[in-house]
């Protein structure tokens, strides 16, 4: 952090990329006063390759067990968020280094806190499994070059327009990051997981086979979910640590932070069966809106990423909330047990309730008409399969929806007619 302002690294081997991104960046309202940038040149033999040989040292090191608390100057240690390059290929180390290799060895070697990799899926991606590209990519984020300065990702308030649900907000990621790395750090290493989070015993109980299988360790006698513990996930599940390598507890603890982190947003909450965010909660839920037929203006009051007392909900839900939410992108309740809370009308008599039209898109963040939307399948286990984005023919005949026709969808299989 340079002075009080968090350090975002823009790693890429075109000059004419960095600077377009930095200038974009500085136009978003804020970003200036929150955010320093540092350019990363790969393309030249100097500071970009002495950082990445010093990586390959530490996990050198580290596969010895010796020391990595080294006291060398390594580049990715003083940078907040890494934006970098999937292609890489007039890197000084362009014979086989890509954005990804960069994210595996910043994530498990440096104090490089949140990484953002660029171009891997595409220049313009949406994901219709709603995963995030988890777990193939050890990136926090995964977008295309198009995708870097659109204020959603840096801003609590965006315009309308292409913002995927998934996303998280990056100032509010950084944040919740060191928060996440004191919760596994020391002894907590070898807690489980499910005391770690404070996740309730029913919720953890029902998620998927599907879904526990990321965090279950390889080659341990076989005990149950709520048994794994924090080290587990870095050191022999699928989210961790490739083979051979090894990191020290430090390291460990920043490894879990992330990869648990991803693993509630791209799996847990993805399926929002388990648990379930503001928005698909309220488009159940209209009542908890407190509107009698409530516009789809009401329902986008819930469309965005704040705190429970921000959006307004009814108190009553603050027992059913999952409290660490710093683990979280956004705000989440457990489903399960709200979806037997009496009090709430839709609850108490089923058939009486009825759906207003609002329905979420997941590619704007926004409630529209159901004329204006389109289904699709998602690819996480979830009694919640269905999801919504702009229907292609709204494209053309909403002005700020016009942005979405250059916007690719994938898999696109998973669109349905």
């Amino acid at each position: 952090m340079m002075g009080n302002k968090r350090v975002v690294g823009i790693c890429d081997d075109e000059r004419q990329n960095r600077e377009n991104w930095q200038e974009g960046l500085s136009r978003i309202p804020g970003f200036d006063e929150c955010f320093e940038i540092k350019a990363i040149v790969a393309e030249d033999d100097g500071e970009f390759r002495s950082a990445i040989e010093g990586l390959m040292e530490r996990r050198k090191m580290a596969r010895k067990k010796s020391s990595t608390n080294d006291n060398h100057h390594n580049l990715f240690d003083q940078i907040d968020i890494l934006i970098v390059d999937y292609d890489l290929i007039n890197a000084s180390h362009g014979e086989w280094i890509t954005g990804e290799e960069i994210a595996y060895l910043a994530r498990c070697y440096s104090h490089c806190k949140i990484i953002v990799a660029v171009n891997q899926f595409g220049s313009n991606p949406f994901d219709l499994n709603l995963t995030g590209h988890f777990p193939e990519s050890f990136a926090d984020v995964n977008l295309g070059d198009r995708q870097v300065i659109n204020p959603g990702l840096w801003s609590y308030v965006w315009p309308a327009g292409f913002r995927p649900w998934y996303w998280p907000l990056l100032p509010k990621l950084v944040d919740d990051i060191d928060k996440r790395v004191d919760d596994v750090s020391g002894d907590s290493l070898n807690k489980s997981i499910k005391d770690v989070l404070g996740f309730h015993d029913e919720a953890w109980r029902l998620l998927p086979r599907e879904t526990v299988a990321w965090i279950t360790p390889r080659n341990t006698p076989k005990k149950s979910s709520d048994q794994f513990t924090v080290r587990e996930i870095v050191t022999s599940s699928s989210l961790g640590l490739r083979h051979k390598d090894q990191v020290p507890d430090d390291a460990v603890a920043r490894i879990a932070a992330a990869r648990i982190g991803q693993w509630l947003d791209h799996a847990v909450l993805a399926a929002q069966d388990i648990l379930v965010d503001a928005p698909h909660l309220v488009e159940r839920y209209s009542s908890l809106l407190g509107v009698k037929d409530a516009s789809v203006e009401e329902f986008n009051k819930y469309a965005r990423i704040a705190s429970p007392s921000e959006l307004k909900l009814d108190v009553r839900l603050s027992r059913l909330a999952f409290e660490k939410s710093y683990w979280l992108s956004r705000p989440a309740w457990y489903w399960p047990e709200i979806a037997q809370t009496e009090w709430i009308s839709e609850v108490a008599n089923p058939w009486e309730s009825s759906a207003p039209d609002a329905y979420f898109c997941e590619d704007i963040s926004r409630f529209v008409t159901r004329e204006q939307t389109r289904e699709f399948k998602v690819r996480v286990s979830s009694v919640f399969d269905v999801r919504r984005c702009v229907n292609p023919d709204f494209r053309k005949l909403v002005p700020w929806m016009s942005a979405l026709s250059d916007v690719d969808y994938q898999p696109n299989g998973r669109l349905l007619e």
